[in-house]
């Protein structure tokens, strides 16, 4: 009987988060819409001034992995966050300037991400608790291996609430939502060829609610909010891979631009 019972209630729960997330996708559909890509890089030496490079970048870059508890319990925790009961948002500060088995930290100030042979693996940097509105980061990346997931996430509150866009499997570029405990459905998603040994050139662009991805300069991806009313958050690069892991990056050069 007490079986049944909790059957019954998981199905009532599984059907409520249904109805709740396509409520959600509907709204966020309407929100955000995809537009024909556009460069939203200004040439103008007043318009974007440097607030970081990668010397003093680094301080302010949070440190997560697959040992972390809100990735451990990553579905409980959503489900919570979906319902109100947690947001996610205060988090403990690890700084990696300390290097880590998956962290290292060279003489001329690239940063290598390399992991292998692990379950669920991730790394996960935020700009803890440094928040931005209008913001370009360029970002330098050679690739030295094909893994699951690059990542490049804005407006990130936690990591239940955060825009974001992704290389998947070295194939497929995709901009998405994560919010309320969900993960919606692609609002953009393009054909991607990532090759190996390769210096990527990317820059993430948010401004005054256009986010835009480009590579050496050229616009491939612009999402638009058009509820946009000056939200902020942090900025995050999210690395990750879900069976036997193969991650191996490094970051060359990390430059961060506001507006002047």
């Amino acid at each position: 009987m007490k079986n049944n019972l909790s059957r019954f209630i998981d199905i009532l729960v599984s059907m409520n988060r249904r109805i709740r997330q396509k409520r959600i996708e509907n709204k966020l559909k309407q929100r955000y819409v995809s537009v024909e890509p556009f460069s939203l890089y200004n040439n103008d030496i007043t318009l974007w001034h440097k607030l970081y490079d990668i010397t003093n970048f680094v301080p302010i870059l949070d440190y997560k992995d697959e040992t972390w508890n809100q990735v451990v319990y990553l579905k409980i925790f959503m489900l919570l966050h979906s319902i109100g009961v947690y947001s996610g948002e205060k988090r403990e500060f690890n700084s990696i300037l300390q290097e880590t088995k998956k962290v290292q930290i060279t003489s001329d100030k690239h940063i290598k991400l390399i992991s292998s042979g692990i379950f669920n693996d991730w790394i996960y940097l935020t700009t803890f608790n440094h928040k931005f509105s209008n913001v370009r980061l360029d970002i330098h990346v050679k690739f030295n291996s094909i893994f699951k997931e690059f990542q490049l996430a804005f407006r990130h509150k936690s990591l239940f609430e955060r825009l974001r866009f992704r290389i998947v499997d070295g194939t497929t570029l995709v901009s998405e939502i994560v919010t309320n405990g969900f993960f919606s459905s692609p609002i953009s998603q393009i054909p991607f060829n990532l090759e190996i040994g390769r210096v990527y050139e990317m820059s993430l662009i948010c401004l005054d609610g256009f986010y835009g991805f480009s590579i050496d300069g050229n616009s491939l991806m612009v999402i638009h909010d058009t509820q946009y009313s000056n939200e902020n958050g942090e900025l995050a690069v999210v690395l990750w891979d879900d069976k036997k892991s193969n991650i191996d990056v490094e970051i060359i050069n990390l430059s961060l631009y506001g507006i002047s």
